[in-house]
C-alpha cells in the first residue's frame, strides 16, 4: 500500500515538534480538571443527600465540545501554512493532485485528533467508577 507523502511528512514533522505534546498536555489537563471537580462535587452531594445523580457526569463529555473547536483550528492552518512558507507552489508542481495534498493534510490532522481522543480514555474511564455510562 502506498502512503500519501504529504501525510507521512506531516505526521513525522508534527510528532517531532513541541506543539503536539503541549496540546495533549493542555487538552488532558482541562479534561482532568473538569473530571476531578465533578467527582468532588459528586462526593459532597453524596455526603449531604446520600444519592448519586448520574446526570452530573455528562460534564465529562466536555471533551467533544473542546474537539469541536480544536479540529477546525488545527486543520484550517495546514494549507495556509504552506502558502506562508512559500512551499505550496512547489508542492503543487509534483505529480500529486491538489486533492491528494488536501487529503494528506486532513488525514494528518485527523490522526492527531485521534491521538487526543485515545489519550483521554483514562480520564473518561472515571465515569465508570460511579456506574455512569
Amino acid at each position: 500500500m502506498k502512503m500519501n507523502p504529504v501525510y507521512r511528512q506531516e505526521t513525522t514533522a508534527g510528532s517531532r515538534s513541541f506543539k503536539l505534546p503541549l496540546v495533549i498536555l493542555i487538552f488532558n489537563s482541562i479534561l482532568a480538571l473538569v473530571a476531578l471537580l465533578d467527582m468532588y462535587s459528586m462526593i459532597s452531594q453524596v455526603r449531604q443527600t446520600a444519592e448519586i445523580q448520574y446526570s452530573s457526569f455528562l460534564s465529562l463529555y466536555v471533551e467533544f465540545v473542546m474537539l469541536l473547536f480544536l479540529v477546525p483550528a488545527m486543520t484550517a492552518g495546514s494549507i495556509s501554512g504552506e502558502r506562508e512558507r512559500r512551499t505550496l507552489n512547489l508542492l503543487l508542481t509534483t505529480q500529486m493532485t491538489a486533492g491528494d495534498v488536501v487529503i494528506g493534510k486532513l488525514a494528518a490532522n485527523l490522526s492527531t485528533i485521534l491521538l487526543l481522543i485515545v489519550s483521554s480514555f483514562p480520564i473518561l474511564a472515571l465515569v465508570f467508577i460511579y456506574g455512569g455510562i
